[in-house]
Formats: structure tokens, sequence, C-alpha cells
């Protein structure tokens, strides 16, 4: 299908051909078959002569080599072998050669990639790797290398867009299925989405086997258990990345997640923190952070007592603008300092709190760069509690590590989720590092 043939111009109907599917599916010797197919095209009119240059590009240069090499390892013994040449295995200049005067070669999905060459088809395999940003680098670069080549060879240029789903940090690939999902996409792109149903329970292993196109071709059912056990490392199962792998289902999670899905789950409760639960011996603490962008100010709260510290998320409001009458209002009613960061994103938010007379808890930068194992350490010494919330919950899928020598933060970088984060471990740290209030006595003359 994706090489369909218009019968008014005689060539490839499809420009830009998307593939979404499992792992364990053959992705790179399908996409090889189409490579070498697209070299062996004539150009139209001369059925000896095609001159046409076709590009696989994997994330790294090495990779792209390495996987180039190993599919024309045994390359003699094919028929097909008849026409082509002697492959070049020079550093850094691996190429195919066609007799017909053809060149496959492979490259880095790198900024200068395409620039100056010439492509009939252009293959980006495991898209998942890529950034917006070197999506659209690598597309710049490559794009303008196709325009003329209709005119000159007789067929449509194509790019060949080829992976599994991603993640969290896959903002070029998840953008592209998302918007080829929702069918708003140009009429000149086929696309192709395997994988299991949203509302699929991805540890199924039937459901697993009735959707993944590779069963029975490349491999058997009995065999799933065993690829399970691959995602699991010690007493953690990584279950979003066996539903990706094998579901082709994104995963919101990160490799480099500080809270794993187990002691975020068993650290939860339902019963949210309420105005009327509170006791006048509760140390009570807000935590205030702003996104790297400062279009968001997020705020927790945490509640100390008996040694054990209860967190929520308050609530999130756009930009900084309005936070500092909220924040306010909010520390005045509950009696409650506020972490904040004075070095980072929020810095200029909690200028602006102490100078309307918030009581900010006293943390310098070595405090902060503590306050992210402070809750990890107490989560796993059931000091600490947080309560269920969708917008948190995320959060803590996605937020990821910065070190900084043995100490680290939240990354920043990672998105909304990371400041939402940060306040939860902000007012964490301010509730345990408060003294506890005691009682008011009244004293009778």
């Amino acid at each position: 299908m994706a090489g369909e043939i218009d019968p008014e111009t005689g060539t490839y109907y499809y420009g830009r051909v998307i593939v979404s599917v499992q792992r364990q599916f053959g992705k790179t010797d399908s996409s090889f078959a189409k490579m070498i197919q697209n070299c062996l095209l004539p150009r139209r009119g001369d059925v000896l002569h095609s001159d046409r240059m076709v590009w696989y590009l994997a994330q790294r240069g090495k990779d792209a080599d390495t996987k180039f090499l190993e599919y024309f390892q045994k390359w003699d013994d094919c028929p097909l072998s008849v026409l082509t040449g002697r492959m070049q295995k020079g550093k850094g200049s691996i190429c195919m050669p066609f007799v017909n005067g053809s060149r496959m070669q492979p490259s880095a999905q790198v900024a200068d990639a395409g620039h100056g060459y010439q492509g009939d088809l252009i293959d980006i395999d495991e898209a998942w790797s890529l950034t917006a940003e070197q999506g659209k680098t690598l597309l710049d670069g490559f794009v303008p290398t196709t325009i003329t080549r209709q005119k000159l060879t007789g067929h449509r240029p194509q790019i060949l867009v080829t992976s599994t789903e991603g993640d969290i940090t896959s903002t070029f690939y998840n953008q592209l299925l998302d918007q080829c999902r929702s069918g708003d996409m140009p009429k000149r792109w086929a696309f192709f989405d395997w994988g299991i149903p949203d509302d699929a329970d991805p540890l199924d292993l039937d459901v697993v086997a009735r959707y993944h196109p590779g069963l029975g071709h490349l491999f058997d059912r009995e065999q799933l258990p065993d690829f399970m056990d691959e995602f699991r490392n010690g007493g953690e199962f990584d279950a979003g990345g066996w539903a990706r792998a094998f579901g082709n289902r994104r995963d919101m999670g990160t490799t480099d997640r500080f809270i794993s899905e187990s002691l975020w789950a068993r650290t939860a409760r339902r019963d949210p923190l309420t105005p009327g639960s509170f006791r006048e011996s509760d140390a009570l603490c807000f935590g205030v952070s702003v996104t790297i962008d400062a279009t968001r100010t997020c705020v927790s709260l945490a509640r100390r007592r008996d040694g054990v510290t209860v967190i929520q998320l308050a609530e999130t409001m756009p930009g900084t603008g309005a936070a500092v009458m909220r924040i306010r209002e909010l520390s005045d009613r509950y009696r409650a300092p506020v972490a904040v960061d004075k070095r980072g994103p929020a810095g200029d938010l909690a200028d602006k709190l102490a100078a309307d007379g918030v009581t900010l808890v006293d943390m310098d930068a070595n405090d902060f760069m503590a306050s992210g194992q402070s809750l990890m350490s107490a989560f796993e010494q059931d000091r600490a509690r947080h309560v269920t919330d969708g917008t948190l919950d995320l959060a803590a899928r996605t937020a990821t590590r910065q070190w900084s020598g043995d100490s680290w933060k939240v990354k920043r970088k990672d998105g909304d989720g990371s400041a939402v984060m940060e306040s939860a471990i902000l007012a964490h740290w301010g509730a345990s590092h408060l003294p506890a209030p005691k009682p008011s006595v009244v004293q009778v003359f």
C-alpha cells in the first residue's frame, strides 16, 4: 500500500509513509527491503540507469553503520547481489552501490544530515528517539533535497518514518502520531498503526499475542512470558516499558524516574487533606514552584503529624501574576509558611512573596539539593504519604533527576510535571523541618 502507484502520474502516490508498530516485528528488514526496491526503480524512459539516492538514518551514525553492515553481511548469497557492486566500507563512507547507478547509504540523525545531498527515499528509523526540534531540523535538511528528484527521475520521493511508540521525551514522534491518529494529515501521507487497544490490559499475553503482527512469523505465543521477564529488574517490573515494546503503547513514564511505580503506589492514600481534618499541633507548609517557562505556578500542601508527612497537590494556576495574592491567602488562612527555591524559575515570585509579608521557610541551596532525597527516604521509611491525584501521579511518572555531584534536583526541562513534583518536594521538606506548633495556652489572671 505504501508503494501504491498514482495512475495519473505513474509514480508513487504517497510522499510520506509513517509506520508505528511493536518491537519484534522486523522493522529493519522491512525497511531495507523497501530501500533496495527503491534503488532498483528505473529512471523513467531509461531501463538501464536509475542513479537513485537512498538514505538509512538511525539515532547515531554508529548504529546506522552497524545495522547497514549486518543486513548486507550475507548479501553475496542473495540472487539480487548481481544487481549491486562492491560495498564501500570506509569509515564514515559506507555505501552500497547498484549497477544501475543507485546508491544506498547510512547516516546519523544529526542536524547537518541531508544538507548538500540528493534523496529519493529517506528512512528515519526509531523516530521515537528524536525531540521535536531534532525532527524538524532533520526534515528541514532532507526535504529540500527531494524537491527536484521527481522531475529528474520520474518518481515521487518518499520519506519513511518507522518506530515503536516512544515515551514522554519523544516529542517529534508523539506529535506526528497524534496528528495522524486524529486524521488531520495531508492526503499524500500513508499511515500504518499497530498495537493493543487503549482499553486493553498489556499484561494479558493473549491480548498481546492477538494484536502483534509478528506472532507466528518471528516468534510464538509460548515465548511471550520469557520476553516479559526481560522487563524485570530485581523486584521491579517495568510495566510501561513492556506495554510500549509489545503493545505499542506510549510510555508516559521515564527510565530515569526517581520514584518507582511500586513505591509510589505503596505510599498513596485516598483521603484528602481538608480544613476540618487539621489539628492545632499539625505542622503545615506550602511548597511553591514555577515551570521553567513561567507559564504555570504549582502549589502543594504538606501536613506533618506524629512523625508522618502527608503531601497533597493544592492547585496549579496559569502564569505567576495572580500567584502572590493567592499564595498569601492560603498561607494566612492555614497559618502555614511557604517553601520555595529562591534561585530557580520561582526566584522572582519568592521576592514578591517576601515583599508582601508571606513567611518563607529558611532554605539555602544545600537544603534545596537535599530536599528530593529527603522525600524519597521518607517514602521508603514510611514517614511520608501522598494524596492520590491524577496530575501529581503523572508528575511522579515523568519527573527525572538532574545530578550535581552526589546531590540531585528535579530536572526542570521535563515539562510541567517537574514543577508539580518540585512543589510536593518543597512542601514535604518545609513541613518536615518546622517545629511542631504547640497548643496555645490561655492564662487567667
